[in-house]
């Protein structure tokens, strides 16, 4: 016996309004799916495009250099002693090689900072105007040196 299309989706239809509240689930559960699926996959976009666009941020083309503290080489990490840092003077001739276009030396420090009777911990960083140039960030506030 061979049902004809229209049988079909007659029968299918009694089907589910003999069912109701098992028809009402399954088509719940396939939204639930779905929308899951979806939400998933748009998480996943969202986050490979803020994780590209930092490494973007940061510079394919920018080079950090630290003086010398610590030999990694070394079995326990702990180093094979200390160098001086790197000063100003010394970064400066780094600015006239081929295909560099800024050099930014940095120091670093935390110190406490008092106003009032308030005092907290914070970290100062002391940079020159080339950093604008190799970190293009935006400031929130104020204006750049």
């Amino acid at each position: 016996m061979r049902l004809n299309f229209s049988q079909n989706v007659r029968s299918a239809l009694r089907a589910l309004l003999a069912n109701k509240l098992r028809s009402a689930l399954t088509m719940l559960g396939v939204v639930i799916g779905v929308g899951a699926v979806v939400a998933l996959l748009s998480i996943g976009t969202g986050a490979q495009a803020s994780i590209t666009s930092r490494i973007e941020g940061i510079g394919a083309n920018l080079i950090t250099v630290y003086s010398g503290t610590r030999n990694s080489f070394t079995p326990s990490g702990a180093g094979g002693g200390t160098t001086a840092p790197l000063t100003y003077e010394e970064a400066q001739p780094l600015k006239g090689l081929a295909g560099v276009a800024a050099v930014s030396p940095q120091v670093q420090s935390r110190q406490i900072v008092k106003y009032q009777s308030k005092q907290t911990n914070v970290q100062i960083v002391g940079v020159t105007p080339d950093y604008a140039i190799a970190h293009p960030d935006q400031l929130d506030h104020g204006r750049f040196i």
